[in-house]
């Protein structure tokens, strides 16, 4: 008994790969491994692509998250950023032990994991109260067996997330005040999609400082600015009080502006006990000179001069 099977081969998504490094600003020497397929192997062994490689994982991740994969193939986890297309650290270190592991996720996962939804959008139907719409997602859409959808508070740490089959999702009793964010993921039972950028909700009396609120990553950077500037104050402080108290804590130095330990005529002690002079010497006292009129005293850091005495 003859059967008929009928197959169906479903399209490949047209994706310029070519188009997308350009846009991320890949070198022109390294475009070739753009041509057809990102070519990661083309890139691993020419040093001047090492710096491109962030940018050729991200368009060879093809908007589909393949950590899964990469998890069963023992990718360190410094690198799995580049399993989602994220930049890493370790860009030379990742090259060498996990690309080529990377790599093949990247081919299994052409096939079987979706792409990230479009389109998302938010629709209030009360106070309080919002429904989250999407389309399906341009890669891959048939393999799509249910999305993600995740949300916190603006500023918060604290993820929520919830799956549904379809749109819309149902959002409901949102805090008076607060600033929402919203993003969603396709995923089937091989693995997930890219997350989608976030939707950014205000509800009536929420107030923030920008459109999409402080980051995490913005408050980092003004505390460590302002701690910066603290530091900074605090040490030229420190460096001006410690000068002036060294200029007060000086000790006062000995005076030569008039050494009169050094003028002449001064009258040295005479050891031997006698008061008197010997014959044939002339004792001069209180600094007079030897014709009894004053000698002008001389700076003997001007002029030194041999002083010569005569017997």
């Amino acid at each position: 008994m003859a059967g008929t099977v009928t197959l169906s081969v479903m399209p490949r998504s047209a994706r310029n790969t070519t188009n997308c490094c350009a846009s991320l600003g890949v070198s022109a020497q390294c475009l070739s491994a753009c041509a057809f397929d990102i070519d990661i192997n083309f890139a691993v062994n020419r040093p001047q692509c090492i710096r491109d490689l962030d940018k050729l994982m991200h368009c060879a991740a093809d908007g589909s998250d393949h950590r899964q994969c990469c998890r069963t193939k023992g990718v360190p986890s410094s690198c799995l950023r580049w399993c989602v297309g994220r930049p890493v650290f370790q860009t030379t270190q990742c090259a060498l032990a996990a690309a080529k592991e990377i790599v093949s996720c990247f081919e299994e996962g052409k096939a079987m994991l979706p792409g990230p939804p479009q389109n998302v959008r938010a629709s209030q139907v009360a106070p309080g109260a919002v429904d989250i719409y999407w389309d399906p997602p341009l890669k891959n859409p048939d393999v799509v067996q249910w999305y993600r959808v995740l949300w916190r508070s603006v500023g918060s740490q604290s993820i929520n997330r919830n799956e549904t089959l379809k749109p819309p999702f149902q959002f409901r009793d949102m805090d008076q005040g607060l600033i929402y964010e919203f993003l969603v993921k396709a995923g089937n039972h091989y693995g997930m999609s890219a997350s989608t950028l976030p939707v950014v909700i205000h509800p009536p009396g929420s107030t923030a400082l920008s459109g999409h609120g402080l980051s995490l990553g913005g408050k980092i950077a003004i505390v460590l600015v302002m701690t910066a500037l603290v530091l900074v104050i605090a040490a030229v402080l420190g460096i001006f009080y410690w000068k002036r108290w060294k200029a007060k804590a000086r000790p006062p130095g000995v005076s030569f502006e008039n050494p009169t330990y050094l003028k002449d005529g001064v009258v040295l002690q005479n050891t031997s006990g006698e008061g008197t002079a010997k014959p044939g010497e002339t004792t001069v006292e209180n600094g007079g000179h030897r014709n009894g009129r004053p000698r002008a005293v001389e700076n003997c850091y001007e002029d030194i001069r041999a002083v010569r005495l005569s017997s």
